[in-house]
């Protein structure tokens, strides 16, 4: 009876809030008389620039890959992902995911885990992110260029059990530093040449997929504000902090995209230059391009 009370509470509160921004969009385009606050966050001066559809648009409140997915179901023979190491429809990406989640949950990646990766402009960036996000876990890509202090640094800050690197990013260095310096379980390397002159625990990307082979994920229950995706700042001000996003943060985001006036199509080719480790790369050039069906060229 109670959760009854507040689901009702809840759809109450959400009807008030639309209803106000409705009016204050009228007033934002002066279509109605008012007073303003003065205050851009109690006005919402921007909202002149959505239709009464959009604002009344519901918000998914769900996990970004569920997001992902449901937004398309139809369009499974639509080219999702085009690069120089493979190019993927969207029903060939989410096998993708789905077998990344499957490698990652037998490797013990769950809630409460966080996936450390270094990688340039790859599919497998995808993969990740959202096979991390099937199974519960959390996400931290770090910028190519870092050295090997900041991703020693980095696996000790986040406890970090596996590190996704791009082969040429991996000096012999910079793996004898970790394990020796760390408490990290594998390396997977992601490449497409023979690995040679690798430590035991390092293994490849086709040998992590082998590890779910005839693997059935169980049901995970994910709450989108659940962590999701770990940001850096650009330490402007001292020591760059870590910055906590969920899974409402990035379809939030996409779907304002979305939901605006910019006439993002399903099919439209859409560029991505540069690595998701930051904010901006990953919800606005992966994820927003991606749930709107587009065909992204890396």
């Amino acid at each position: 009876m109670g959760d009854m009370v507040n689901n009702l509470r809840d759809n109450e509160t959400k009807k008030d809030s639309v209803e106000r921004d409705l009016y204050l969009r009228k007033l934002a385009l002066g279509e109605v008389e008012g007073e303003i606050t003065g205050y851009p966050s109690i006005d919402k001066p921007w909202l002149k620039y959505y239709s009464e559809e959009h604002i009344k648009a519901e918000l998914p409140h769900m996990t970004a890959y569920a997001y992902l997915k449901e937004s398309n179901k139809n369009r499974l023979d639509y080219a999702a992902i085009d690069s120089e190491v493979g190019n993927y429809t969207y029903k060939e990406l989410f096998e993708m995911i789905d077998k990344t989640a499957v490698s990652l949950y037998k490797m013990g990646t769950c809630k409460g885990k966080i996936v450390l990766t270094m990688l340039p402009v790859l599919p497998h960036e995808s993969f990740l992110f959202y096979g991390v996000d099937a199974v519960g876990a959390a996400m931290c890509q770090l910028a190519p260029q870092a050295i090997t202090e900041d991703v020693c640094n980095a696996i000790k800050k986040f406890e970090a059990e596996l590190f996704f690197v791009f082969n040429y990013l991996l000096t012999p260095e910079m793996e004898q530093a970790i394990y020796e310096s760390t408490s990290l379980n594998h390396i997977i390397i992601i490449g497409f040449e023979e690995m040679k002159n690798r430590a035991e625990r390092t293994i490849s990307w086709q040998d992590f997929l082998k590890i779910g082979e005839e693997f059935v994920l169980p049901e995970i229950n994910r709450d989108s504000r659940e962590l999701l995706f770990l940001a850096s700042t650009g330490g402007s001000t001292g020591e760059p902090k870590s910055v906590m996003l969920n899974d409402d943060c990035f379809n939030i985001m996409a779907c304002q995209y979305l939901n605006s006036n910019l006439d993002y199509c399903a099919g439209d080719r859409w560029i991505r230059l540069w690595p998701v480790f930051s904010v901006s790369a990953n919800v606005a050039n992966n994820h927003m391009p991606l749930c709107a069906g587009m065909h992204c060229i890396l």
